[in-house]
């Protein structure tokens, strides 16, 4: 098992690898929610994964959103819930969001807020403004949006309640599979028809010349 930080070189996850991890991540933090434990710091420091169905979970010091002289503040800054920038304890819902970044980071390649500036950070996370769903793969299942988008909803009561909620969620995408995108494509035959006519008309008319 190696720590989740480690494959970040592969990122963004093809999607059988993005729901393997997520399902072994929801899993490993539904046991914890299941006894009404809040973690308070998930980020990708201190998740081991085993690249298939385990995960492990270490405990980790939950980032002081003002403690601007820590140098690990503004990675672990970009995992915190909006209420927990705010100096608000950490919850349910505010793992969920923990979650959300980490899982985002791994579908997308880059965390949802990222600023070089931890104050400017620190002020683009407190104002609650929504990470950038569109910089997800046209590729991933339709499904990874939504569930993405509840989980980093920015008030607390629109996330999901528990892990064990997204668990559930993450099994129905697993036997079901998810709805591709309708991506746009060349109409390469009809253009191809198109001009075919066109030189045959150009060469009638000339051939009446």
């Amino acid at each position: 098992m190696r720590p989740l930080s480690e494959h970040r070189e592969r990122y963004p996850l093809p999607e059988p690898e993005l729901l393997a991890l997520a399902l072994a991540l929801a899993d490993r933090l539904a046991e914890e929610h299941a006894l009404d434990r809040v973690h308070g710091g998930v980020r990708v420091e201190v998740v081991a994964w085993d690249g298939a169905a385990r995960c492990e979970l270490g405990p980790g010091p939950v980032a002081d959103a003002g403690d601007h002289g820590d140098p690990g503040a503004r990675e672990r800054l970009a995992y915190l819930s909006p209420e927990q920038c705010h100096g608000a304890a950490p919850t349910l819902r505010s793992d969920m969001y923990s979650l959300g970044a980490v899982l985002f980071e791994a579908a997308a390649g880059v965390v949802p807020h990222e600023d070089d500036d931890l104050a400017a950070l620190l002020e683009d996370r407190r104002a609650g403004r929504p990470p950038g769903l569109g910089e997800l793969p046209p590729v991933l299942s339709l499904e990874w949006e939504a569930l993405l988008a509840i989980c980093l909803a920015d008030e607390p009561k629109e996330r999901f309640a528990s892990a064990l909620d997204l668990l559930a969620e993450l099994r129905q995408l697993e036997r079901r599979g998810g709805r591709q995108r309708l991506l746009r494509r060349p109409h390469w035959p009809r253009i191809l028809v198109a001009a075919a006519a066109l030189v045959a008309l150009v060469l009638a008319l000339w051939a009446l010349l």
